[in-house]
């Protein structure tokens, strides 16, 4: 909230930090390999229920 009132509530000001831009980099790269990584998971468990019930 500081930093909206500082920038005057120009929220995207913030991109033009190379440290917010890095820590933003970061945190997209953690959700995109959490949800691969989940999918991975579930690939796994339905070819493992399926080879039960076979």
């Amino acid at each position: 909230m500081r930093y909206m009132n500082i920038r005057r509530g120009n929220f995207f000001a913030i991109t033009t930090s190379p440290i917010a831009m890095v820590f933003a980099g970061v945190a997209i790269l953690v959700i995109v390999y959490s949800v691969y990584n989940q999918s991975k998971i579930n690939k796994r468990t339905a070819a493992n229920a399926a080879k039960e019930n076979a």
